[in-house]
């Protein structure tokens, strides 16, 4: 699994239709394990998990999957059902054209067209009528339909350009794991560029995948970046694979059958560095092991390869402007920053009763299994978290949560409502 986390400013946004709204959501951070000061940190970190579960606490806070950001509201459930209406369909062509046309359906709802270029296709979406001044809608929409045509066809969409009706954003660095593609900004409009092939691809999947997929998403699938197939992304999963060790430039460089200066330079052309890249796998790292409490700072220290754990700290307060800290039971750090343990401390109450669950088996689809979004999976012990390689075939592996140190499982995650279709 090599889990990447996600800066604060998605969180931060995604609560910007909350507080248009007039929405106190002070309460429901609390009970996600949210700390503000984590939101007030430009560099700070949080895992997916936790960002998955305030997509999905909003949705059902807000009755609004637009998070408050659209003209109008589009009730939960509405994109299970487009799902359900399209899951039928013989390509992947047909089948994005009933899903635009069933969004077509609600007036207010944002425009999403496709449009033809020679060999190529264009998803276009009309952001015009949004309120969205961080652009999370745009983006959100975006990711969702590219990710969701993927898990279709049961294999990556490569994506050949993304543009954006708008100036490159303060966070624009963070569109590399949004969109692993060559990015325009101040563009006619917002769009994703890719070959017209996969249309005439046939979906691999049916009601009975369907049915687990919606369980975690559409909260899944803007919770999980997209590392691609850039160099940069290639040298993350080799760090990644043995941590023990932390290889060198000159040791990478030559595993990867080129020059230290050639390796530096495509860095750069990617706009960052080896020390950068490694740095961002260490706090990733850190932030999973202080989210689980299953190692001490001084283990955590060794393991990305400090000396000391003071050395750790003020690495740790560079990377993201807080100190990990001593872990309290509450589950919140010294630095102000909350992390999960397990699952976010969520209230009984704030839970709908419908959606109280006992844990259970959990069928996960292998397209998915880069990152296990819910928390429910924890690496057997000695194996590092972040190396190990995704399944990918598109079965599905029904998978037992383990049990935790006091011998029961973990508390499930809270899943979106289901849909009901029975007449």
């Amino acid at each position: 699994m090599r889990q990447r986390t996600i800066a604060s400013h998605f969180a931060r946004a995604a609560l910007g239709g909350a507080r248009r709204q007039g929405f106190d959501y002070f309460p429901l951070l609390q009970q996600l394990g949210i700390s503000p000061e984590l939101l007030d940190e430009p560099r700070a970190r949080i895992a997916p998990e936790q960002f998955a579960r305030l997509l999905q606490a909003l949705w059902l806070a807000l009755g609004d999957e637009y998070l408050g950001f659209g003209r109008a509201a589009s009730k939960p459930g509405t994109f299970a059902m487009m799902c359900h209406a399209l899951i039928h369909c013989r390509t992947l062509g047909k089948a994005l054209q009933r899903g635009l046309l069933f969004y077509s359906l609600f007036p207010d709802a944002p425009s999403l067209t496709l449009e033809t270029e020679g060999e190529r296709v264009r998803l276009v979406l009309d952001d015009s009528t949004l309120w969205d001044p961080d652009h999370f809608l745009t983006e959100s929409l975006l990711v969702v339909w590219h990710r969701l045509a993927s898990w279709l066809i049961g294999q990556r969409i490569g994506l050949e350009q993304a543009t954006f009706g708008y100036t490159k954003p303060a966070h624009g660095a963070e569109y590399d794991l949004l969109f692993p593609c060559p990015l325009v900004f101040d563009a006619r409009s917002s769009s994703l560029l890719f070959h017209s092939r996969y249309l005439e691809m046939p979906l691999l999947q049916d009601e009975r995948t369907l049915k687990h997929f919606l369980e975690r998403s559409p909260a899944d699938l803007l919770s999980r970046p997209d590392d691609g197939h850039s160099l940069s992304s290639q040298l993350r999963r080799l760090l990644s694979r043995d941590t023990a060790r932390w290889p060198d430039l000159d040791t990478v460089a030559a595993h990867l059958h080129l020059s230290p200066q050639t390796l530096r330079r495509h860095l750069r052309e990617e706009g960052t560095s080896f020390q950068e890249l490694k740095d961002q796998l260490r706090r990733d790292i850190a932030i999973y092991h202080l989210g689980r409490a299953d190692l001490s700072l001084q283990q955590i220290a060794e393991q990305l390869g400090f000396s000391e754990p003071s050395a750790f700290h003020r690495a740790f307060k560079k990377w993201t402007g807080l100190t990990p800290g001593g872990l309290s039971g509450d589950g919140e750090l010294s630095g102000g920053i909350q992390f999960l343990r397990g699952a976010a401390p969520v209230a009984r109450g704030f839970i709908p009763v419908g959606l109280r669950s006992s844990p259970k088996a959990v069928t996960q689809s292998t397209w998915h299994t880069e990152l296990s979004v819910w928390g429910l999976l924890r690496s057997p012990a000695g194996i590092n978290p972040l190396a190990t390689e995704a399944r990918t075939h598109t079965e599905n592996i029904p998978v037992k949560p383990p049990e935790n140190e006091s011998g029961t499982p973990p508390r499930p995650a809270l899943n979106p409502p289901k849909v009901n279709l029975a007449p």
